[in-house]
């Protein structure tokens, strides 16, 4: 049984409304059909209704899948053009990299030589950050003991006044 797509008064739902009633939600509609069909009818028009919200539902999730996994496609075959450039730029390098062997042994004495610069700054730093430490628990006595003799200052002061 399917409900054609024309003009229906729905006094009977008690909304007074006339539309079109393919621009009715489901419960609308099952509403109007309640009104209308004895029960049997009702729950047999209720099911297919419902199947076709879920049928929409699915193939609305469908839709959403198939475009995600086009858009996914795409980037994937950028992604793949983009690798196999770079896959040749890397051979070029490569081929260029036998004939600068020479600079790539410097490069690496160099590497050596600022790692072993680098550990003797990092423990020079250390040294500092421990002569900073006592500095700063010196300072820190100091102005304790200086606050406790600015405070006998000020109470002999308070009570000379």
């Amino acid at each position: 049984m399917a409900i054609k797509n024309e003009t229906v008064n729905s006094t009977n739902l008690g909304d007074n409304e006339i539309g079109n009633i393919s621009t009715w939600s489901i419960p609308k509609m099952i509403s109007l059909v309640k009104s209308t069909f004895c029960s049997n009818g009702f729950t047999m028009v209720e099911r297919e209704l419902l199947a076709i919200k879920k049928c929409k539902k699915e193939l609305e999730d469908m839709r959403g899948e198939v475009s995600k996994l086009w858009e996914e496609n795409m980037v994937l075959r950028r992604k793949g053009k983009s690798a196999e450039e770079r896959c040749n730029r890397l051979l070029e390098e490569v081929n260029s990299m036998h004939e600068k062997e020479h600079e790539i042994i410097d490069l690496r004495s160099k590497k050596r030589e600022l790692e072993n610069e680098k550990l003797k700054v990092e423990s020079e730093l250390e040294i500092l950050r421990k002569r900073f430490e006592k500095l700063d628990k010196r300072v820190s006595c100091l102005e304790t003991g200086f606050n406790t003799v600015q405070d006998k200052d000020d109470s002999k002061n308070n009570n000379k006044i």
